[in-house]
C-alpha cells in the first residue's frame, strides 16, 4: 500500500482560489477574445498535479470552480431579464 505524499498549504490555497474566483465573477465579464472570456485558474501546477491521489482536494477544487460557473449563470440570467424588459 503506497503512502500518500503531503499536501502543504491546502487550507491556505483553497481559501485563496475560492477568494480569486469570487473576485473575477463579482460581475459578469464585458471583455470577451473571439466570443470568449478567459482567466487563468490562480493555483499552481505542482499543486494541481499532487492532488491527483486526494479525492477531498480535489473536491473543494472542482466545487469551488462549479460555485463560479454557476454565479456566472445566475449573473447572465440576471442580465438577460433585465434587458429585456
Amino acid at each position: 500500500m503506497k503512502r500518500r505524499t503531503k499536501v502543504r498549504g491546502v487550507r491556505r490555497r483553497l481559501k485563496r482560489l475560492r477568494m480569486y474566483i469570487a473576485e473575477q465573477t463579482h460581475s459578469f465579464p464585458t471583455t470577451f477574445h473571439d466570443g470568449y472570456w478567459h482567466s487563468k485558474i490562480p493555483i499552481d501546477q505542482s499543486f494541481l498535479l499532487s492532488i491527483e491521489k486526494d479525492s477531498r482536494i480535489q473536491q473543494a477544487v472542482i466545487e469551488a470552480m462549479l460555485e463560479g460557473g454557476a454565479r456566472f449563470v445566475h449573473l447572465r440570467e440576471d442580465k438577460q431579464s433585465g434587458s429585456s424588459s
